[in-house]
């Protein structure tokens, strides 16, 4: 007996441990479906290099570089106060406001040394006076220019003679047909923006052709009254491109005849620029 017994719970032992899961049983009748396959692993992409950093100041980048061009600037040659001429066929333009007047000139170069042109200078309406005017270079050493300079024209005043004492021709000067003739020195650094300094001296005649006696036992006045004038200017045209300029001057005029202010201060701030 005790043999049986023993074998009996041996079996019963290893029935135990192999026993099926619950529900084990109702797992594969027929017309059951069965459990889709597994998914194959989705492949992983290769791991991603990590990028290189940015290069510090130390550190130049790669590859070469590319080449900065030097472009050096072009000299200002644009002067109608200097002795420079303008080349042929270049034109320029001056436009100046002082005291006592305003004034513009325009000049065209017509050969490489010779400059014609017009200038207008007004006494803020009191007095009109457009006169042609030349500029013809006679020497020149690197940036320093010889040059003479000329101009004439009629001059129109708002006032009669017989009205206008201490009034626009005894401050300037001038009457009814004016001519002047001098020489003009300029003197201009290397640097492509150097500034042009000029000094000009010349004399102007002023002729009169409505002369006023204003002594009373002088007589009849004559027909034409003929008086020189001392007229010097002193300046700079300062380069800021190379077709424009600032240009600032001051001057002073002695007067030769009686009726006149003996001297009249000029000074005068503008701008000179190529014309296209």
């Amino acid at each position: 007996m005790l043999p049986l017994l023993v074998a009996a719970l041996l079996g019963q032992a290893n029935d135990a441990g192999t026993a099926a899961p619950p529900g084990a049983e109702w797992i594969g009748l027929p017309g059951e479906a069965m459990p889709p396959p597994p998914a194959p692993a989705e492949a992983r992409p290769p791991p991603v290099s990590s990028l290189p950093l940015p290069p510090t100041i130390e550190e130049p980048l790669r590859g070469s570089s590319p080449s900065l061009i030097y472009r050096p600037e072009t000299p200002n040659k644009v002067s109608l106060h200097g002795g420079a001429p303008l080349t042929p066929g270049r034109r320029a333009a001056t436009v100046a406001m002082g005291f006592p007047m305003l004034g513009a000139r325009a000049m065209m170069g017509v050969t490489p040394a010779l400059d014609l042109g017009l200038s207008y200078e007004t006494l803020y309406g009191l007095m009109h006076d457009a006169r042609v005017v030349g500029r013809w270079m006679l020497w020149n050493d690197g940036g320093l220019y010889l040059g003479v300079v000329g101009d004439a024209g009629p001059a129109f005043f708002s006032r009669l003679p017989t009205n206008d004492f201490r009034g626009s021709r005894w401050l300037t000067g001038r009457r009814n047909v004016n001519a002047s003739a001098g020489a003009v020195l300029s003197m201009q650094g290397a640097s492509p923006r150097a500034s042009r300094f000029f000094l000009t001296g010349r004399c102007m005649l002023s002729l009169d052709t409505q002369p006023v006696q204003t002594d009373p036992l002088g007589g009849t006045p004559p027909a034409v009254l003929i008086t020189p004038n001392l007229v010097t200017e002193i300046g700079l045209e300062a380069p800021v491109s190379e077709w424009v300029a600032l240009v600032f001057r001051v001057g002073m005029d002695v007067h030769g005849r009686a009726d006149d202010s003996l001297v009249m201060v000029t000074g005068a701030a503008g701008v000179v620029t190529a014309l296209p």
